[in-house]
């Protein structure tokens, strides 16, 4: 990520799980006017943040690469042991970049024990997590996009990771 530098073009920079539904144009809504160059992250669970979606803006991300070294340094046990998520979670306050509670970036049963393989994915949520056949993936990603509103855009981007993902399959 560091090394090729793409983020460094985008205002937001995205990592999703692929047994995660994500649903772009819900993001894209959600950080729209937001400023890209403050160091924030967007926190998706009320345990702290969740590895199925991790959103940086392009001020954390330009923190976070200046500083990685010094975060492997200092958090052997989190690099060694824990999650990336964890990592990240422990670096980004290490190095004072803001945390802001978004509690719609992810409906999974870590998070408020809502669970959307029970309850469903028609909740508006930007991502639903985690669906480890593709007979759910599927399902969820179809619950979503019928239950976003008509005209808002998020179908466009709704049906462009359905033909990724189905490329992948």
């Amino acid at each position: 990520v560091f090394k090729d530098a793409y983020y460094r073009h985008t205002a937001w920079s995205v990592k999703a799980d692929p047994d995660a539904v994500f649903l772009p144009g819900r993001l894209r809504t959600l950080v729209k006017g937001a400023d890209a160059d403050a160091q924030v992250y967007l926190n998706n669970c009320n345990e702290g943040l969740h590895g199925p979606i991790e959103v940086l803006s392009l001020g954390a991300m330009r923190v976070f690469d200046r500083n990685v070294s010094d975060c492997e340094t200092l958090l052997q046990k989190e690099f060694t042991w824990a999650g990336e998520d964890v990592f990240l979670r422990h670096c980004l306050g290490y190095l004072r970049v803001n945390r802001v509670d978004s509690f719609t970036l992810l409906k999974e049963d870590h998070c408020f024990h809502k669970n959307p393989a029970l309850d469903g994915c028609a909740t508006g949520e930007v991502s639903f997590h985690p669906f480890k056949n593709n007979d759910g993936w599927f399902k969820c990603l179809a619950q979503a996009q019928e239950s976003e509103p008509k005209g808002k855009g998020s179908q466009d981007g709704a049906a462009r990771t359905v033909i990724k993902a189905k490329r992948m399959l």
